[in-house]
């Protein structure tokens, strides 16, 4: 088998449009069986083995997928129920760092209330300068993600449903944070913090003297006190 990436590549984007992976299999082994001037039939039924287990196992999860998309879509669809394009006061954490648009601001957010959802948040004007973190709390005109109006169309409502927005909220004025929380912690970076402070005291414990144990500092930290 010479091209075994994009054979199973395309399985397993025939398996997300919904094709069945018994028929990929039986198309597979009709193209291997067709042409009879390259060799006998048992060297051929031999060659299709590989590309029909490639083929069966892309489609089984190309359909996975889906199915897994399809879950997430409704599980978002339903929470988005008590959106009707009315306010509502609203509270929750702001999820992704204020992003700009051509009419203003756009805010990730994960409300506690009124119901537990995660809507995109669209502030018309300057945006304070929120953090990943800070918890929020205003009035908003929620509204569900309406299909696509004609036919073709890329359907915004199940690409944003999909990826786990369930509607989105209008903003006239912005919303004061309650709790600056800021961003969680790095934890590569506090990994390292910690290892610094280790090597720092295991210096500081074995070399009494100021002058090598500035050297070993400047060698193992790159420390110039």
């Amino acid at each position: 088998m010479e091209h075994p990436i994009p054979i199973l590549a395309l399985a397993v984007a025939a398996g997300i449009l919904g094709v069945d992976p018994p028929w990929l299999a039986a198309a597979v082994l009709v193209l291997a069986l067709r042409d009879r001037r390259r060799s006998p039939l048992g060297m051929r039924a031999r060659s299709a083995v590989a590309p029909l287990i490639l083929v069966v196992i892309g489609g089984f999860a190309g359909s996975t997928l889906a199915d897994g998309e399809a879950r997430r879509v409704d599980a978002c669809a339903d929470e988005a129920a008590w959106m009707d394009d009315r306010d509502h006061p609203f509270e929750g954490i702001i999820m992704e760092a204020p992003v700009p648009t051509r009419s203003g601001f756009r805010l990730s957010v994960r409300l506690s209330a009124p119901r537990p959802s995660s809507v995109s948040l669209h502030l018309a004007g300057p945006c304070p300068p929120y953090r990943v973190g800070d918890r929020i709390r205003g009035r908003a005109r929620f509204e569900r993600w309406r299909p696509p109006a004609n036919p073709g169309e890329f359907d915004l409502r199940r690409h944003r449903l999909a990826h786990g927005i369930s509607g989105r909220g209008h903003l006239r004025i912005p919303p004061p944070v309650l709790e600056a929380r800021g961003p969680p912690p790095d934890p590569v970076r506090r990994a390292l913090s910690d290892l610094r402070i280790r090597i720092r005291r295991g210096i500081a414990g074995s070399l009494s003297d100021p002058g090598p144990r500035g050297l070993a500092l400047a060698l193992t930290l790159g420390e110039r006190g």
